[in-house]
């Protein structure tokens, strides 16, 4: 090769590199090109906890389809506005948000889906225990345990989940307020719970500045957060209610024969999920399980 023709693609190269390279760091840094040839700073979305085998979709159009190593997944470049995400699996509830992007920012959304059918397992009451040796002993039935253990939760006389006793000033008498109201929520750290007849409420009573995410929300390229939220209005009045498994963003709720979890993060799609249906049930978060007692019937939901 000649040094002529060395020098010309030296030269060639050297513009590429000149036109390319601020593509390159323009696109790397979340800007595109609009309509109008204007100059637009993009955000993202960041879906987070789908199941395995998800299929994920913006605004109709299928994106991806999870795996067991990709649950979660970043939407970036995406041009200021409002996108439909849909997350959807065989034999799981469907969940959508609509979730608004906004310039140089990355918007979280955690994805909440359960099971269509949930197993409850019976616990039962007695145990069968082998007898002596002798097979004339029959055996015989043992109480077991375990159900004596979460069947006194739902106990009438074990009051101290349900229940506190507050002495009354002006009748010097002990009056008991339900868990689960506004004057006596339930807490979860900063967290508060409580329903008002059909509504469930969330609250925080910490540092502002330290609220979680479901509290606040972009105005204005400003983040705005409420000490307070209304979770959910549902169609009839509350029974019960309590944090689900252990988490702050989800909750259990007892209404009539059935009882729902539901995310407690701002999402106008969000729909109640039904965990059980009964006749009367009634439902306890313990040790991170949840108890159902229906009747005579004590179970144990495989989550």
């Amino acid at each position: 090769m000649t040094m002529l023709k060395r020098r010309i693609l030296t030269g060639i190269f050297s513009l590429l590199f000149l036109i390319l390279a601020p593509i390159i760091i323009f696109y790397a840094n979340g800007t595109i090109m609009g309509d109008d040839w204007n100059i637009l700073a993009t955000g993202g979305v960041l879906v987070r906890s789908m199941e395995s085998g998800s299929q994920l979709f913006v605004n109709g159009k299928l994106k991806d389809i999870t795996s067991f190593f990709t649950r979660d997944y970043f939407l970036k470049n995406l041009r200021p506005g409002v996108y439909t995400i849909l997350v959807k699996k065989d034999n799981y509830n469907d969940w959508s948000n609509m979730i608004t992007v906004y310039p140089n920012k990355v918007v979280e959304s955690i994805v909440f889906m359960l099971p269509k059918e949930i197993n409850v397992t019976e616990i039962k009451k007695f145990i069968v225990e082998d007898g002596l040796s002798s097979s004339s002993i029959k055996q015989t039935p043992k109480v077991n345990p375990n159900y004596e253990v979460i069947d006194a939760l739902f106990s009438t006389s074990s009051l101290v989940k349900k229940y506190v006793s507050v002495l009354s000033t002006t009748t010097s008498t002990s009056t008991k307020y339900a868990i689960g109201t506004k004057e006596n929520p339930i807490r979860n750290r900063h967290l508060l719970l409580w329903s008002e007849k059909d509504t469930a409420f969330l609250a925080w009573d910490g540092d502002i500045d330290s609220a979680p995410k479901i509290f606040c929300k972009y105005i204005k390229d400003t983040i705005k957060c409420d000490s307070q939220l209304i979770v959910y209005s549902f169609e009839t009045k509350i029974i019960n209610l309590d944090f689900f498994l252990g988490e702050t963003e989800k909750i259990l709720v007892l209404m009539g024969d059935k009882i729902y979890a539901i995310e407690a993060e701002q999402n106008q799609n969000k729909k109640p999920q039904l965990l059980y249906k009964g006749k009367n049930p009634d439902f306890r978060v313990f040790n991170n399980i949840i108890y159902i007692k229906d009747g005579v019937f004590l179970g144990q939901a495989e989550i």
